[in-house]
């Protein structure tokens, strides 16, 4: 399914104490990087790190070591595929984190006693786990850019055709109670509509993507995991938001509201004429022939753009 099937010769592998990490890295194409800074990009709900394989050779491409894990449960990484442990994953990726920086795992040409900038590039559910690293492990990492992010805001009604019902929650509710580690299909849980689309069909036919996760997961973790606005709003360090105006899987007033309460002195919000998937920059292949390089661009060059602007003023 990936757009390049060179993905393999990308594959990286992260002990940490419970468990294999998996993922991609795609090194910088200038040796020393560029950049003198690293990407970890961070999948949501029903994906994988496959998703990245388009964003990470163009991160690549513009000098910067660009990583994608599978998060635990899904993937080629350990972990009860559709029930992982969310604190065990933080507690991964903290791992997986220190790896790279002191550069005893896939850090070309790092040099001992230098500094770099290490960035969290998470996509939709994604960004629940690296709004909560940055949170539990503070200033670790150097700033978010949160894609299609969704954060639970009393304000905000409309939030989005992926969100589960009222009705359907509470069901959801129920069953945690009586049979936590049931597993149920995702495509039970979001709306008929988001069924219908080309990306799902994609994604529920490739064997290798989680497509069923526990009650428990879907209630703790997508449910009440996407509550803590205080929190989240204190973030201090930069942050980068960026959705589609066409997002119907979550919708774009969920950023715009988020944004304005964000602590965050250096903090930027951005829109594109896209949906969920952003043109398929963020997807599994590119292969739909509804979009095209040009439509893509725009949300390349914004992410490479903040992140050269970050870095310059963090020096």
């Amino acid at each position: 399914m990936a757009e390049n099937d060179n993905d393999n010769n990308n594959a990286i592998v992260f002990e940490t104490i419970n468990g294999r990490i998996n993922g991609l890295f795609f090194p910088s194409t200038s040796r020393p990087s560029a950049k003198n800074c690293k990407v970890l990009c961070i999948h949501g709900f029903c994906c994988d790190s496959r998703i990245f394989g388009y964003l990470g050779r163009k991160l690549a491409s513009h000098g910067i070591d660009t990583y994608a894990i599978d998060l635990f449960g899904h993937g080629k990484s350990n972990g009860r595929r559709g029930d992982p442990d969310f604190d065990k994953t933080l507690k991964a990726i903290d791992e997986v984190i220190s790896q790279i920086r002191d550069g005893t795992k896939y850090s070309p040409d790092k040099q001992k006693g230098t500094h770099e900038n290490l960035y969290i590039l998470a996509h939709s559910l994604g960004c629940t786990y690296a709004m909560w690293y940055e949170t539990l492990y503070k200033k670790k990492i150097s700033g978010l850019i949160l894609l299609a992010p969704y954060v639970w805001l009393k304000d905000v009604k409309k939030r989005g055709e992926a969100v589960p019902r009222n009705t359907t929650f509470y069901s959801l509710l129920i069953r945690r109670i009586l049979t936590p580690l049931t597993l149920i299909s995702a495509t039970k849980v979001v709306s008929h509509s988001i069924l219908q689309t080309k990306e799902v069909a994609t994604m529920i036919n490739d064997p290798e993507i989680v497509s069923s996760y526990s009650y428990r997961y879907i209630v703790d973790v997508i449910g009440f995991k996407n509550t803590k606005v205080d929190k989240f709003s204190g973030i201090e360090i930069p942050i980068l938001i960026m959705h589609g105006l066409k997002d119907t899987n979550v919708y774009p007033q969920i950023s715009e509201k988020f944004y304005s309460l964000l602590n965050s002195r250096k903090k930027s919000l951005k829109f594109f004429e896209c949906d969920h998937w952003f043109n398929h920059a963020i997807f599994f292949n590119q292969n739909d022939n509804r979009y095209t390089e040009s439509d893509r661009e725009p949300i390349i060059k914004a992410i490479e753009s903040w992140v050269d602007e970050t870095n310059s003023t963090d020096q």
